[in-house]
């Protein structure tokens, strides 16, 4: 979710892309550490909506949201639960969300790309092991997963943080993976980022 300072003065994705654009440079985003799905974030959105606004990464998220409210930088694209809840508090003004479309723990903001057609990012999430694990061990591990994932209680809580559930198997986590990596690559190389 982008969330901004209360004292940048746009209250849409439009004004705030106007407001960049009038005044390059001028504004920066922060991420929880550079080279993160929350820095590519940033990163879609300069480079789509075609604004100069500086990357300040910090080692987490909580400098980087004590800072937003300390005035100090001016936005942050940040995971759902921490900045929905400074938003509810009236600490932040909400902007989008980054996934593809509304969020239901969020629906009255908009998502990105209402506005910037194809705007489409995620924090994820799977269960990884080292290489080398035996396959019937593999299996076991995805039916629990799935049984976890797919339980009323795990899902309750996912969503009652701002995430969604969702499951898939080994190979597919796998491809997904790999389709995240060639449809990120030409923004990492265009931005530079790279975990630090």
């Amino acid at each position: 979710m982008l969330i901004l300072r209360p004292g940048v003065p746009a209250r849409s994705i439009p004004e705030l892309i106007a407001l960049c654009r009038r005044e390059p440079g001028r504004y920066s985003f922060a991420s929880s550490g550079a080279g993160t799905t929350l820095h590519l974030a940033g990163e879609m959105f300069k480079h789509m909506a075609g604004v100069d606004i500086l990357h300040v990464p910090y080692r987490g998220g909580a400098q980087a949201y004590n800072d937003l409210l300390g005035g100090r930088i001016d936005m942050v694209f940040g995971n759902i639960p921490e900045a929905l809840r400074l938003s509810r508090e009236g600490q932040v003004r909400p902007l989008a969300v980054t996934g593809a479309a509304r969020s239901p723990q969020a629906p009255d903001v908009p998502a990105m790309a209402e506005f910037l057609s194809g705007y489409e990012i995620n924090s994820w999430g799977g269960v990884l092991g080292p290489a080398g694990i035996p396959p019937a061990l593999v299996e076991r591990i995805a039916v629990v997963a799935r049984e976890a994932v797919e339980g009323a209680d795990v899902r309750r809580q996912f969503e009652e943080k701002g995430a969604s559930v969702w499951w898939t198997t080994p190979e597919g986590l796998a491809e997904f993976r790999r389709e995240n990596e060639v449809r990120f690559a030409p923004l990492v190389r265009a931005s530079g980022a790279r975990v630090e």
